[in-house]
This record gives C-alpha cells, sequence and structure tokens, in this order.
C-alpha cells in the first residue's frame, strides 16, 4: 500500500496523511480482543495476528467466548 503513495506513482503527494498502524503484540491483541483465556488469546492471534481492524471490520465486534467457541468463530459459522 505504500507505493502507492510514493516516489513516480500517480497518487504521490496527494494523501493527506498517511497512518501507519502496527499490530498488537499478544498480550495488548488479547486485552483488545477482552479475551482472559491465555489459550483463546493465542489462537485469536495466530489466526488474526494482532491487526486491530479486524475486530470490526471482519467480525463486527463478535469475539470467541471460549475455546469451544473458537472453531465457530473463526470459521464464521457462530
Amino acid at each position: 500500500m505504500g507505493g502507492l503513495l510514493s516516489g513516480q506513482s500517480p497518487l504521490r503527494g496527494r494523501a493527506g496523511l498517511e497512518l501507519v498502524i502496527q499490530p498488537f503484540r499478544y498480550r495488548q491483541a488479547a486485552a483488545f480482543w477482552g479475551l482472559d483465556d491465555p489459550r483463546l488469546a493465542l489462537l485469536v492471534h495466530w489466526v488474526l495476528g494482532g491487526t486491530p481492524a479486524y475486530r470490526y471490520e471482519f467480525t463486527q465486534g463478535d469475539a470467541p467466548e471460549s475455546l469451544a467457541d473458537f472453531d465457530s468463530w473463526s470459521s464464521g459459522r457462530h
């Protein structure tokens, strides 16, 4: 994405703000998702890579409630 705004790109100079968002680390992601179970937090982090936008953009704020809920949550059959 950064290449769209750099160098000789037609969009060079047209962006008002380039905001680079770093992914959360494991503990930050667990807190962001409201997960207390370390194993569940690890699975969610493993699947999503700590990307905060996924919580609302792709899951509409839904989070797995337990390890038993993880498979159906991650497959979209929740």
